[in-house]
């Protein structure tokens, strides 16, 4: 019989190497291989991932194993990276993500606020974190304390997602309207920073 697709796809992904990785990985496709393939897709997976020097970009895999503890190993692991590194702020949204806690939201605004240099590239990586109010708050404190163009405005995109005023990064490529909304979010004095930041509040209230 033939392997699954989804088979193809996480063999293709745990021999990649060098600039053929991705930060982009549908990590949920692991519910799709075969029962008779998931063992071994999974042992492959938990050594691949390995630890504190693995392949940390395989870290959203861990919380859809079954035959080994995920996210305590991610929790581990979370531990021992470097701040800010993209290892520590993207095991910490995984872990935010499958688990809600917010004590990883504080490693994630830890890990940009000591970025020294272009925060946008570590902000762009939580556009897709799980839709809460905390996520919200996370982007919020964001918005407020940054002031570079391009990292007020990544942070802006981050909030309208959280309250579905955007409903993906995919409508500001194909909706022109959205982008001259984002645009209108782009400003760096603290007290209309405030004034939009409760106007957006109130979605929640």
């Amino acid at each position: 019989m033939e392997n699954s697709s989804a088979y193809k796809y996480i063999l293709q992904i745990l021999n990649s190497k060098g600039k053929e990785r991705d930060f982009i990985y549908d990590y949920s496709t692991i519910n799709e291989v075969y029962d008779s393939e998931r063992s071994y897709i999974e042992e492959r997976i938990w050594n691949n991932y390995g630890g504190q020097h693995g392949n940390y970009l395989l870290s959203g895999f861990l919380p859809y194993l079954r035959e080994y503890k995920g996210i305590e190993k991610l929790d581990e692991n979370l531990n021992k990276y470097q701040i800010p590194s993209y290892a520590s702020i993207i095991t910490a949204k995984i872990l935010f993500n499958n688990t809600g806690e917010t004590k990883y939201i504080d490693i994630i605004l830890k890990n940009i606020e000591k970025t020294d240099s272009n925060k946008y590239q570590l902000i762009s990586t939580m556009l897709d974190i799980k839709r809460t109010k905390e996520s919200f708050d996370m982007f919020e404190q964001i918005y407020l304390k940054v002031n570079d163009d391009i990292d007020v405005m990544v942070a802006a995109e981050g909030m309208l997602l959280m309250v579905g005023v955007i409903v993906s990064t995919d409508e500001l490529l194909n909706k022109p309207e959205k982008i001259e909304l984002l645009k209108t979010y782009c400003i760096k004095e603290h007290n209309q920073k405030e004034e939009i930041i409760k106007e957006l509040n109130k979605k929640y209230t």
